[in-house]
């Protein structure tokens, strides 16, 4: 028994949910065909509903890699064959032949073909040579009326084969097996998931004057299953449910190591360890429960009772297309005839067309599921990275409905002629959007930037760093021209940094990366509009004796006296330690030059010659000097050990009045 599809629910992520109800009675079988690309989805979903039954078993056609496995059948059916092929590759088979009004029983020896003459020439007919009782009879096959194999395996064989051509003929579908155990007649239910082609949306969106925007929502639906849809409730589920794949149709089979048999010696039994713990099975083999929240479940299928009535039920009204272009005539939310409920189930929505739907299989459809009016008006928006000459005419939709309206493209009409496209973002139910349909050519706008630095606004001293804020100041002048004989609400999507605030004109709205700003431009008019941002710029260092005087500087011809006068005792530190290291330096150098000279010196002393007559006065000269100069160095290196010793007492000063600041 093949039961009727009463129940599709279609998901955004790609899986459908398929409910199948049957008349049942007694212990009962039925059959369901899948794609043999979701038998791994049905297999871990599906499920029974027998009110006055049970489930015994769920029996289905083998994955191609075990029904192939045809190695111990020694038959072969001849393709494009007939009967005489077939009982060739049978040959000491049990047969039961029957002829007439009597049968034979017997093994078949073999088939052969006989010519007898007649008077209109040569017959050629097979006979089949059977052993039965120890005597060989010859039946011919034209005279046979019933043929039966006597032999349960070759009978099994067979059917293994036929089976196998038949899965070749339909290698895209599988047959499922379920059978019912229970009494009396009933209705049951299959459930299951299979994959799907996504649902998908498009709109229209009607505007007629300053009136309220006008949207109507279809369903994009394909049947890409085994059955055709007929009178079934169709439900649209949005959200992202999770959802995998797993190979559990294909056989897994694991491989274990090989073990040789040695056969040439015998072994003693070995004595085993005894345990050192015991394993407590029923505290592994426990039931484990998923945790986190549910998703949202295909809807219930109906009653029996209500179902057959359902089914019954067809709407007397067809949905009637109408042209929108007609001037007025006839409303766009009067155009389509919509039935839908909807459910919402934490970040699941749900559609259920209450109206039943009819696809076959292969075939698609557009299926309408909402005609709402939303509050919203016609503006225009400027985002220069969009367009950098016009504004976009578009539509600022805000969702008054319960509906969760999906990702989709729009159609827009105005005055109910064409007026552009446009790409709708999923829309919940009380979030804001701007939808551009159209360039507005009539519009102009253009742009100019300046920027302004004000250094050192701010200034915070605090744990020995000394913190500097600039103000950065921002001007974008728009320089909008308005064409048309009408007031354009423009909407302008400003660039927005982070951290700054705006001056003068406030934003309406911000998003993640713009601020929207708003205003009117009367007609055949041009204005400017400014942005201005404000942006603070902080830079910190550290405080130290070599940096002081110059912080000082800043902070005094920024206008920041008091904090610079906070600074006139680590400036004054700094100032006497800058001169200490100036003389510092200046011994260094002494001190180097008198090296230079002494090293000249003994040059000049090792070169004289004993038997000139000046070498003795010149020697004695040099001697002098380099005794002065050793007076010398030693008052540099007293010196220096002293400004050393200074220098580190102002640096000790210097870091106590940092801490006490």
């Amino acid at each position: 028994m093949k039961p009727d599809v009463t129940q599709v629910t279609l998901f955004r992520h790609g899986v459908a949910a398929y409910v199948h109800h049957a008349e049942v009675n007694g212990d009962d079988v039925v059959a369901i065909d899948v794609r043999d690309t979701a038998m791994n989805d049905v297999l871990k979903s599906i499920t029974v509903h027998d009110a006055a039954g049970a489930l015994a078993s769920i029996d289905y056609e083998p994955h191609p890699a075990l029904g192939d496995r045809l190695e111990d059948i020694r038959v072969d059916l001849p393709r494009g064959g007939g009967l005489v092929d077939l009982l060739r590759n049978l040959t000491g088979a049990s047969l039961s032949v029957s002829v007439g009004d009597a049968s034979v029983t017997g093994r078949l020896v073999g088939v052969e073909n006989i010519d007898r003459s007649t008077t209109t020439g040569v017959v050629h007919r097979a006979h089949i040579a059977l052993v039965s009782d120890g005597a060989v009879r010859s039946v011919a096959l034209d005279e046979v009326r019933e043929l039966r194999l006597l032999d349960e395996d070759l009978q099994g064989d067979i059917e293994r084969l036929l089976a196998r051509h038949d899965r070749t003929r339909r290698a895209s579908t599988r047959e499922i097996r379920l059978r019912l155990k229970g009494s009396g007649a009933r209705v049951m239910a299959v459930r299951y998931m299979t994959p799907a082609t996504v649902w998908k949306t498009s709109y229209r969106i009607a505007v007629v004057g300053d009136g309220a925007p006008t949207l109507i929502a279809f369903a994009l639906v394909d049947n890409d299953s085994e059955h055709n849809w007929r009178d079934v409730r169709l439900s649209l589920v949005s959200g992202l449910p999770i959802s995998f794949t797993h190979d559990i149709y294909a056989p897994t089979i694991r491989e274990r190591p090989h073990i040789r048999v040695e056969t040439e010696s015998a072994v003693a039994p070995p004595l085993m360890d005894s345990a050192a713990w015991s394993y407590d099975e029923s505290a592994v083999s426990g039931k484990v429960t998923p945790h986190g929240s549910p998703v949202a479940q295909p809807a219930a299928a109906p009653a029996p009772a209500q179902m057959m009535r359902g089914r019954a039920a067809v709407r007397k009204g067809a949905v009637a297309e109408s042209s929108m272009m007609a001037a007025g005539v006839v409303q766009l939310q009067d155009s389509v005839e919509t039935n839908t409920a909807t459910v919402r189930s934490g970040d699941q929505f749900r559609y259920d067309i209450q109206t039943p739907v009819t696809i076959d299989r292969g075939r698609s459809a557009s299926v309408p599921i909402a005609a709402v009016e939303l509050r919203g008006e016609v503006v225009a928006v400027y985002n220069e990275s969009i367009r950098r000459l016009n504004p976009l005419t578009a539509i600022r939709l805000n969702n008054n409905s319960p509906l969760t309206l999906e990702a989709g493209p729009a159609t827009v009409f105005r005055e109910h002629e064409y007026a552009g496209e446009a790409m709708l973002d999923t829309l919940r139910p009380g979030e804001d959007r701007i939808v551009p349909f159209s360039v507005e050519l009539s519009c102009e706008i253009t742009t100019r930037l300046n920027s302004h630095i004000a250094a050192a606004r701010e200034v915070q001293l605090a744990d020995g760093h000394l913190t500097i804020v600039d103000q950065v100041t921002h001007t974008c002048v728009y320089t909008i021209a308005n064409r048309r004989d009408r007031a354009i609400r423009l909407w302008i999507e400003h660039p927005h940094r982070d951290g700054a605030t705006f001056w003068e004109n406030k934003p309406k709205e911000v998003t993640e990366s713009h601020a929207r700003f708003v205003t009117e431009v009367k007609a055949n008019s041009q204005v400017d509009f400014s942005v201005i941002e404000v942006e603070r710029r902080s830079r910190t260092t550290v405080v130290q004796i070599s940096s002081v005087d110059r912080f000082a500087t800043i902070l005094k011809d920024n206008g920041h006296g008091p904090h610079a006068k906070r600074l006139a005792p680590l400036v004054a530190l700094a100032r006497r330690d800058s001169e200490l290291g100036r003389r510092q330096r200046d011994i260094e150098a002494r001190l180097k030059d008198i090296t230079a000279d002494h090293q000249r010196l003994r040059a000049n002393m090792k070169s004289l010659d004993p038997k000139t007559v000046n070498e003795k006065t010149l020697r004695d000269r040099y001697v002098d000097q380099l005794a002065r100069d050793e007076e010398t160095l030693t008052g540099l290196n007293r010196e220096q050990r002293t400004i050393a010793d200074q220098r580190a007492l102002i640096a000790k000063q210097f870091a106590e009045s940092l801490e006490m600041l």
